[in-house]
């Protein structure tokens, strides 16, 4: 069997035998591509083709099995030879691409191989000078073509004896290079094993050196790890970081690659934190039955160590993903009880823990613990002084909302005994002067003063149901939003201030089509008329009012209603929607709570209102709402 030296080789030469005859191929064609037209010839260029491509795709295809592109290869030079005697006889090319074939077979595969492909090639020659010479194949015209069977035979004699010789002399050439690298390869693995040999008797005299020394300087760097972990765990406030540092010290001081810390929680362990090279353990919790030796340590409050742990009948099949050897599990005791285990191992054979290493893992062991309590001290504490302080933030904001709603109750009772006062006067004037004059009154006169209680009780009616509206608005929690259907609710709105319409002979003009918005149909159905009945009451003479809406922009729609009325001073506007103001009393028939209400509840709804008015030029109030 050849070496895999001598196959490597073989790979080498195939890579570049494939790229050079693929780029060498091309060139010829292009090159005598014309002599092929000139000559009448171009049915035989596919044939010169398809070679060139499978050599181009044996070239670039390096991950194709060695084999396919070695005979892909042996196959296309074949072809060119056999192309070359059927369409121009016995030239020189031809035979020269069946010698070029027999060698490679040699060369990519082996003596057996090549011997076939030689008496292939024979049997070609054969074959094809028959037929030429018995007249049953005629080659082109301006080649020659007078062959015999004494030059066939002789031709193919000397094929035999030329490449058979070439191909015995590469088989010898291969066996030999074969021989030279097997022992080149072992001349190789000898001196390797020598010097790794040599490494490790220095590495041993290197150890043997510093074994007098070691264990005061581990001592000596225990003590002061162990103070610099002191210092490091007490300034460590968060229990994760906490912990995660407590398992790396502890690795690094006990000269244990693998550590977990895990805390009790009830009747289980739960890893807190981890070494690196187990991410595995990330949570993991483990009952009794699962983690035998850490629970033996949490019970008896003492270390339990063991030398083998591979070997051990009880280990968990978690761990045979990582080469652990000795272990020791170091409970942390909090007076009487254990709050949870240290565990650490070692990977080195050999290498357990000893009696010193013990004593160590108890003393770290015990710091573990206290630093445990003072952390939970410190978080107990923490946890105090955080709900001490939300508990006084919330009253400061429970302060703040009753001052600013005692400041609205203030505004609200001025404003209400100011509103209600006009139409509760008038009803008990109107109602006084029937009782007394009733009888000295005409019918007219009767029906004028009864329709004015009436209005007044409509008026009274109106301002409670808006001081109600506002109360549902201040108390409502989070608004579930849908898609409205703004063109009916316009139409309730208009139908709900028809006699208001009708009275002041107004125009209400809007678009056909409203951009669709998202919110609260009953809400926007109050701010439409709280605008509209604006309109009408500050409008014209006739009012003339135009509703409508823009195009959405940044993810809200506006909509608006413009009236053609005598304005609003910059002044007036900066207090127009500030909770219970009224412009222009002695215009207004109205009360001031209308635009306040707006601007609660379109802020409710997520949007925001707005006017935009100049004297003598009417106004346009509007509120936006979110994009549907």
């Amino acid at each position: 069997m050849e070496s895999r030296s001598l196959q490597q080789a073989r790979e080498r030469i195939l890579k570049a035998l494939t790229r050079a005859g693929a780029v060498l191929g091309l060139l010829a064609l292009l090159f005598t591509l014309p002599s092929f037209i000139a000559e009448g010839v171009l049915h035989i260029f596919p044939v010169y083709l398809v070679a060139v491509c499978a050599l181009w795709v044996m070239a670039l295809g390096q991950n194709l099995p060695y084999r396919l592109r070695a005979a892909t290869l042996l196959f296309s030079t074949y072809l060119l030879g056999l192309t070359e005697l059927l369409n121009f006889g016995y030239t020189v090319d031809g035979h020269a691409y069946l010698i070029a074939c027999a060698l490679l077979g040699v060369l990519f595969f082996n003596q057996r191989i090549g011997t076939a492909i030689l008496l292939a090639n024979i049997l070609t020659l054969l074959g094809i000078g028959g037929m030429i010479a018995t007249g049953r194949f005629v080659v082109w015209e301006f080649l020659f073509r007078d062959i015999n069977w004494v030059m066939i035979i002789d031709t193919a004699v000397i094929f035999f004896s030329v490449v058979g010789a070439l191909q015995f002399g590469v088989a010898v050439l291969l066996t030999q290079l074969d021989t030279a690298l097997q022992d080149e390869r072992q001349l190789r693995d000898q001196l390797e094993a020598r010097v790794e040999e040599r490494t490790r008797d220095l590495a041993l005299a290197r150890d043997a050196a510093l074994a007098t020394g070691r264990e005061v300087t581990e001592q000596r760097a225990y003590m002061t790890a162990l103070y610099e972990t002191t210092l490091d765990l007490l300034n460590r406030r968060q229990m994760d970081d906490l912990l995660q540092s407590i398992v790396e010290r502890a690795t690094l001081i006990l000269n244990a690659p693998y550590g977990e810390l895990m805390i009790r929680d009830g009747d289980a362990l739960v890893v807190r934190a981890h070494t690196a090279n187990q991410p595995f353990l990330k949570g993991d919790r483990v009952g009794r039955h699962e983690a035998r030796i850490s629970w033996q340590a949490c019970d008896s409050g003492q270390p339990v160590v063991l030398d083998d742990y591979a070997a051990w009948v009880g280990r968990r099949d978690l761990y045979m993903k990582v080469a652990i050897s000795a272990v020791a599990d170091f409970p942390i005791m909090i007076g009487d009880h254990c709050q949870g285990v240290l565990a650490l191992g070692r990977a080195a054979k050999g290498h357990v823990f000893t009696a010193q290493d013990i004593r160590q893992g108890q003393l770290f062991s015990q710091l573990i613990a206290l630093v445990l309590e003072n952390a939970r001290l410190y978080d107990t504490a923490q946890r105090e002084i955080a709900e001490r302080a939300e508990v006084e933030l919330a009253l400061q904001r429970s302060a703040q909302e009753l001052q600013a709603q005692n400041s609205d109750l203030d505004a609200f009772g001025h404003t209400v005994a100011h509103d209600l006062k006009t139409p509760l006067t008038a009803i008990i004037g109107y109602s006084q002067l029937l009782q007394l004059l009733h009888r000295k009154m005409d019918a007219d006169a009767i029906e004028r003063d009864l329709q004015s209680i009436l209005m007044a009780g409509r008026k009274m009616t109106t301002i409670i149901n808006e001081l109600l509206l506002l109360a549902n608005v201040r108390r409502s929690g989070p608004i579930s939003y849908e898609r409205l259907d703004m063109a009916t609710i316009i139409a309730e709105v208009t139908a709900r201030l028809a006699h208001l319409i009708t009275e002041s002979q107004a125009t209400l003009s809007g678009p056909p089509a409203w951009p669709a918005a998202l919110g609260y149909a009953p809400w926007v159905e109050e701010v439409w008329v709280n605008y509209v009945s604006n309109a009408l009451k500050y409008g014209g003479t006739p009012p003339q009012i135009r509703i409508g809406a823009d195009p959405p922009a940044g993810g809200f729609v506006r909509f608006w209603v413009r009236d053609n009325g005598a304005g609003i001073s910059g002044a007036q506007q900066e207090l127009l929607f500030n909770a219970f103001t009224r412009l222009q009393p002695a215009r207004a028939d109205g009360h001031g709570l209308g635009l306040s209400i707006v601007s609660r509840i379109v802020e409710k709804l997520g949007g925001s209102v707005g006017v935009e008015s100049r004297l003598g030029e009417g106004s346009t109030f509007s509120f936006t709402l979110p994009v549907a």
